[in-house]
């Protein structure tokens, strides 16, 4: 058997090509290229789909509950075809109901993303979500609050607009859980109070156009105007307020409000009052 000194090996590892490398480097170089495939096609597969989007919808029916794919909801938004988990939903709903789900499905709004981060960050946007996500939970079962407007700020931000089935796909959890009682029982008292404020709004304007009726028009060109100054310095209070709501379960919660008061300094006489409000709650 032939020994070689260190310099010797050094000087023969220096002549030995690269292509006649031991079998051993060949298969080191067979396992990093199959990792280095791996890991493309991962790469591709991950970079086509949303991280940490919904899969499932899982529908709490009191006694038990229904998982419905995300993608048998969306193939029946858009063709009508029922799939999957949906056609045991389907007995439960019936025909009519299968409809306006299809209809729900398909809506579209358009609405500027920064519009509707501003409202989400809004307080009323906030009680409504905190409200909405008390029934529209994670897969842990935690309040949706934020998973509901990080799904719809992002759902607006597609090209196509705002979307159902874009919120549904970029909630951040595996699963959307819904009560589907207190889901219809939360409707319910939305379509109650836009029923409320459209009947106020309804008497307001009779109201006010009786009142125009008994009292002519001032002229015009005496009235200031509204673009300048006035005469008077404006004073800005804040005040603070919290009534309890009764909820259609009977239960009894607070609701804090804050009213902006704008006030002339100086008025010696009671002075009309302009209310703005949002128009809900």
């Amino acid at each position: 058997m032939a020994h070689h000194t260190g310099t010797e090996r050094e000087r023969i590892a220096r002549r030995q090509p690269f292509g006649r490398s031991p079998q051993l480097s060949l298969r080191a170089k067979a396992s990093l290229f199959a990792l280095s495939c791996g890991l493309s096609l991962g790469l591709s597969w991950v970079s086509t789909r949303p991280a940490h989007s919904a899969e499932q919808v899982v529908v709490n029916l009191g006694a038990f509950e229904i998982a419905l794919a995300v993608d048998d909801l969306e193939t029946y938004a858009n063709s009508g075809k029922v799939q999957g988990g949906l056609k045991l939903y389907s007995r439960f709903l019936g025909e009519t109901g299968m409809a306006d789900l299809r209809q729900f499905l398909q809506r579209r709004f358009e609405v500027d993303p920064v519009v509707i981060s501003q409202l989400l960050y809004s307080s009323l946007g906030e009680e409504t979500l905190r409200r909405l996500g008390a029934v529209v939970r994670t897969d842990t079962r935690q309040n949706g609050f934020s998973a509901i407007r990080a799904a719809a700020i992002l759902a607006a931000s597609e090209s196509d607009g705002l979307s159902i089935i874009g919120v549904l796909r970029q909630y951040p959890s595996y699963s959307i859980r819904l009560n589907a009682q207190q889901l219809l029982e939360l409707r319910q008292e939305f379509s109650t109070q836009i029923e409320y404020r459209d009947a106020a709004v309804q008497a307001i304007v009779a109201e006010a156009a009786a009142e125009a009726a008994q009292s002519p028009l001032p002229a015009l060109s005496g009235l200031p105007d509204p673009g300048q100054p006035g005469p008077y310095r404006v004073i800005t209070r804040t005040l603070e307020f919290s009534r309890d709501r009764q909820t259609l379960l009977g239960d009894r919660v607070p609701r804090p409000f804050r009213v902006l008061l704008r006030l002339p300094d100086g008025l010696a006489r009671p002075a009309p009052i302009v209310v703005i409000s949002h128009g809900l709650g």
